[in-house]
Parts: C-alpha cells; structure tokens; sequence
C-alpha cells in the first residue's frame, strides 16, 4: 500500500488536534483583538483539510480492491503478555465512518462560524469542537480497543465540555451544569463497562486488536476455537462492552443524558445528535458483530432495549415543545432503529441509516439553529408561529429534513429507504435469548406503528414554524434578559421581525439541503447502496407492494397534522379537545416513562443514603477520635509541665532514677 496514504491515517487526527491546541492557548488573545473569524476560520480550515484527507482514502477503502490502509506505529502499551500497538486502519467501513466524521465536522464548524460569531468564548467553543472531531476519528480509525477507549474518553470529555459551554446558564427549565454533569455521568458509567468488557475480551481472546479478533472469527472453525473453555468470559465480556455501547448510543437505560445535551450551543447537539458521538457505540457492535454473533443474549438484549428506546423517544417527541428537545427524541428513535438492524444481524441497514440519518438529522438541527438565533434565541414552538416565512432558505431546509426524517418520499426522502432496510431486517429475523423466542414479524409490525409517529411530530412541529401566528404580527419577542449568560449574543439581534443574517448558516444549509435527497437517491440504486454500505451485506430489493399502503398512511399522516397545527383555530381547537380528555396527568409522559424515578431509587437514594451515613461517622467517630487524641495531647501536656519544677535537684533525683532503672533492666535481661 501506498506509504504516503497510510500517513494520511495519521495526518487526519493530527491536524484538528493541533488546531484544538493553537485555539485553546492563543484563542483567548485573538478574540481580545476582536479577530472573531479568524478563531472560527481556523477551525473550519482544520476540519476541511481533515475532509479533503479522508478523500483521499475514497479510491484505496471503497473503490479499490477491498483491502484496508494501515499504519503501525509500534507499540503503545506492551508487557509480557499484553499487547496495544498505535496502529490506524481504514478498511471500507472505517473509510465510510472517517468520510461522514470529517464532512459533517466540516459542515458544522463552518456553521458555527455564524452562529457563534458574537460569543466571547469563542476560543474554548472551537477549540473544543476540532478536538471532538480528532477524537472521534482516533475512534473510528483505531485498530484495537484501548486505542478506541482513547477516542471514547476524547468525545466524551469534548461533550461535556461544549454541553456546558454556556456554564454560568442557570434557571427554571435549564440548569447548563447540571445537564453537562449528566452526559458526562451517565458516560463514564458506560466507560467502566466498556473497559472491564475490554479487559475479559483480552482474558478470553489474548488479544484487542480488531483486525486480529475479525481474521479469527472469520477462519474455518474460528467460533469453535476462540471460545473453547472461555465461553463465559466472551459472554460477559459482550454484555460489558454492550454497556458502554448503549450509554455513548443513549439506549434504554442510558438514554437520561441525550435530552440534556439540548443545553448545549444548537452546533454542538447537531454534531454529538447527528453523525459523531451517538454513532460511536453502534461502530463499536458493528465492529464486533461476530462476537453478538456468537452470543444470542447480548442480541436478544440489544432488541429488548432498543425496542423500549424506540418508544420512548416516539412519545416523548410527541409532548415537546422546545425544539432542540423534538429533534433529540427523535434522535433515541433512530438510533433505536439502527440497533434493532444490528440485533438482527444486518450490519448493512445499521449502516444505511446511520447515514441517512446523519444527512436529515443534521438538516432539522442545523434548521432548528437557524431558527433560534434569527428569533433571539426562542425555542418554544408554540411561540414561533410562522417563523419560518421569514427565513426562506431555512424554511427550505426545515422541509426537506421533515420529509426525510418521516421518511416520506422515496428518491427524495433521506430516511424513506434506510429505515425500510431496518425494517426488512426485522421482519426476517428471529430474535432468542434467556430462553425466550420473538418473532421478527411481531417486532416489524410494532416498530412500522411506532416509527409512523415520526411523521406526526415533524409535521407539528413544521406546522407550528411554517402556519399561523398566535399574535397578529410577525415579531417574536425578545429574550436577552433569559439569555445574558450568553453574553455577546444578546446584543447580536435587534427587535425587528427574524430574517437570515448569516452568509454561513445560509451556505451550510443550501449545501444539506443538497446533499440530503442526493443521497435520497443514492439509498434506493442497488449498486451505489452496496458501495455506501462498505460491502456490509447484499441488496435486497424493495418489496414496493407491501410498503406502498404504509407510505400513503404516512403521507396522509404528516398532511393532516399539518394542516391541523399549522392554523392557530384548528390546533387550538385539537389541543383543547385533548386536553379535556382524563389522561391521569399523562402519567409516563410526564414521568418520561419514569427513568429518572428509577434512576433516583437505585442511584441517587443509595449514593444520599451512604453520604449521610459516611457522614455520622466522621462527625461521630473521626472527629470523636480527634478529639480524644487532643484530650490525651493536653493531658500529657499538663503531666510533664508540672515536672518542670525549674529546682536541680529534683531534676538530680529524676536522673538518678532514670539511671537505676535502665542499670535494672540491663543487668535483668544479661541475667
């Protein structure tokens, strides 16, 4: 292979992490000379040079004859009997993974460039944005799994980083540190499974490296020599890593934290919720896949999970009002679905959809961005009736990333043949484990009625943007007062109607806008699909007759809503007769199915319980110690200065005695 490509592996991280350096130490003086767009310009021309790197990787990973570019670097950790090396590789799949990486960290960083060109933390903003792309290429380039945990713990220190950017943004419906501290808890929860599921991995295979572990698995017996009397460990040490996998992917029970990280700068939730770090966990399963292969349970457990995640992400975007918040629940959704591909063994609709819904995923936040910062940072829904007349290249955007999201016209909808691929999987797969059996059409049919909700809050929400006004003008009302924190951004608007002011979100935007139905089209031709798939399964052809009637549901589905709420008469009429209805407070959806009631039983109780106790006994007993220690100290103290008479010969008498006694005890012991 090429030795100049194969240094491409290295040059691809190496340069926004240099970048990430140059903002962190120097961002801060750029900004005091108010060089705002060189800082922004800076990162973007990182990231760009990172995508223009991976194409090259385009003809050798994809086009070529299939096999992968490597670099070894030597050896990073070795001992006797444990090996990691600092070896990249890219085979079709990491190729794949590198090109969507680096394109929309390119896209979102140019994007950002507008969005955040007022803030006055510009310099901690960037930097932390190219060192999340670096990370996550480390992640997805990486050979063997503790050089993955590096790129692991990178993306994940980077999210709780610019989830908190706004840091001092404390109040009723947002607490930013909170919400920072969540993401990063709930993920170094899934950071210990995944080591210790790394560790029994080493214990049963005696190696980490993937290319190793994959050329075992795919050798005449492989299965029956690597698991001969280690059975138990590659259980366990599936079960671990699928741990870490469902907290960085946010799948039931680790999704608490994905909702939370709307906190954060729109940038940022378009970069973790769209193409990066959601992602992370599902290349990981994907990655070892002949380990799920060979453990039915874990893909037993991967349905169950990613089925109870599907539904509670449909619902919960069903009640939301803030628009980050829709979008996130719809994240959980899909994400769900791409894990769903996987426990039925189809890493190739997994991958599909990953990129599809990176394409529309990244349109509907990028649009919801354009949104927020045109209408002085609002993002209630219910207050930005006919938002989107203003803003015809988002209103633009805003449509095509609803109609992919809801999958709703093929050739055109980005998500229309991806989430079919996920649901063909389901249906002719059969999913066992822990003694139990679930057919895969009862799973198909469950998830086919739960993914149609998607149709029904995009359109509400696109309704709500895009119909009437509640107030008779177009004017949103300013919130600088909710949003000092943010600093600069308050003085960034004026009270005049929203309208698109930035070049930048206006390009990126126009770029989606294209790029989403070209892979539209991509997504339903046979032999591109096999391509976008780096050869991960073959084309199975659509069954047009059997998804034609759920198409045309879905259709009328998404117009009927609509035209319901894009008219403030008929949504307030609809909503007043819901509201009417005895829901019993809407019982799960208030409670977020209870999660966090569970989390606060198991977790929080238990932790409240053991600090009050750890508590009694410092107060009690180390406390009680010391003060019995000072007790004794003055005791001793008092003792020995009345022996302090100041008279020689009582000091005479003193010696003398001493001197007896040591004369006594030496003739005693020689005796």
């Amino acid at each position: 292979m090429n030795s100049g490509l194969s240094w491409t592996l290295l040059a691809l991280p190496v340069v926004p992490a240099a970048s990430a350096l140059v903002l962190a130490l120097c961002g801060g003086a750029l900004l005091k000379k108010n060089l705002y767009n060189v800082v922004g310009g800076l990162a973007t021309l990182a990231a760009g040079i990172s995508f223009v790197l991976a194409l090259f990787l385009i003809p050798a990973g994809l086009l070529g004859t299939g096999t992968s570019v490597t670099l070894d670097l030597g050896s990073w950790i070795a001992t006797e009997s444990f090996y990691a090396g600092l070896k990249l590789n890219a085979d079709s799949v990491g190729t794949l993974m590198v090109l969507l990486v680096t394109f929309f960290g390119f896209l979102i960083t140019g994007y950002s460039v507008g969005y955040m060109r007022n803030d006055r933390e510009q310099g901690r903003f960037f930097a932390s944005l190219n060192l999340f792309v670096a990370s996550m290429l480390v992640l997805v380039l990486a050979d063997n799994l503790v050089l993955i945990f590096l790129g692991w713990e990178g993306v994940g220190l980077c999210s709780y980083l610019l989830i908190g950017h706004y840091w001092n943004e404390r109040g009723k419906d947002q607490d930013v540190p909170l919400a920072a501290f969540r993401a990063f808890f709930v993920n170094r929860i899934g950071d210990l499974l995944f080591l210790l599921g790394v560790f029994f991995l080493f214990a049963a295979f005696g190696t980490i490296s993937l290319s190793e572990l994959s050329a075992r698995a795919a050798s005449p017996h492989g299965f029956g020599v690597m698991f001969a009397g280690r059975e138990w460990m590659a259980v366990l040490a599936a079960f671990l890593l699928l741990g870490g996998a469902f907290a960085k992917s946010a799948q039931a029970p680790l999704h608490v934290w994905l909702a939370d990280a709307m906190a954060g700068p729109t940038p940022v939730s378009a970069l973790i919720h769209a193409a990066t770090m959601v992602t992370a966990g599902i290349y990981l399963v994907m990655r070892l896949d002949w380990l799920f292969l060979a453990v039915p349970q874990a893909r037993f457990l991967i349905a169950v999970c990613a089925l109870v995640t599907l539904v509670v992400g449909a619902f919960m975007a069903l009640t939301q009002n803030d628009i980050k918040k829709i979008l996130a629940y719809s994240t959980l959704s899909n994400l769900a679905l791409m894990f769903l591909a996987l426990a039925a063994g189809s890493s190739r609709a997994a991958m599909l959809h990953l990129f599809g819904h990176a394409f529309f995923k990244a349109l509907l936040f990028l649009s919801a961005g354009s949104v927020i910062f045109s209408a002085h940072h609002e993002q209630d829904a219910r207050k930005l009736g006919g938002v989107l007349k203003s803003l015809p290249v988002t209103r633009a955007a805003f449509w095509i990333g609803c109609i992919g999201g809801a999958g709703l016209i093929p050739y055109l909808s980005a998500g229309f043949f991806t989430k079919e691929a996920v649901l063909e999987s389901v249906r002719e797969a059969t999913f066992n484990g822990f003694g139990l059996g679930v057919s895969g059409h009862v799973l198909y049919w469950i998830v086919l009625g739960v993914e149609s909700l998607s149709a029904l809050y995009l359109f509400r929400l696109l309704g709500y943007l895009n119909g009437e006004s509640r107030e008779k003008t177009a004017q949103v009302t300013d919130h600088s007062a909710h949003h000092g924190a943010h600093g600069a951004h308050d003085h960034a608007h004026d009270h005049h109607a929203p309208h698109e002011s930035s070049p930048a979100i206006r390009l990126v935007l126009i770029v989606l806008s294209v790029a989403a139905p070209l892979f539209a089209w991509l997504s339903g031709t046979p032999k591109l699909t096999a391509w976008v798939t780096g050869g991960l399964g073959e084309w199975e052809p659509m069954q047009w007759a059997h998804v034609a009637p759920f198409l045309v549901l879905n259709i009328v589905l998404a117009g009927v809503t609509y035209v319901v709420f894009s008219a403030v008469s008929r949504r307030e009429a609809v909503l007043s007769a819901l509201g009417s209805l005895r829901w019993g407070g809407r019982g799960p959806l208030d409670r977020k199915f209870w999660f966090d009631d569970l989390y606060a039983a198991v977790i929080v109780l238990p932790l409240k319980v053991i600090a009050w106790v750890l508590r009694l006994v410092v107060e009690n007993v180390f406390i009680g110690l010391l003060h019995l220690a000072g007790l004794i100290g003055r005791g001793a103290s008092r003792l020995l200065r009345r022996q302090q008479t100041g008279y020689a010969h009582h000091y005479a008498a003193a010696i003398l005695l001493f001197l007896t006694a040591a004369a006594w005890i030496l003739l005693w012991r020689r005796g």
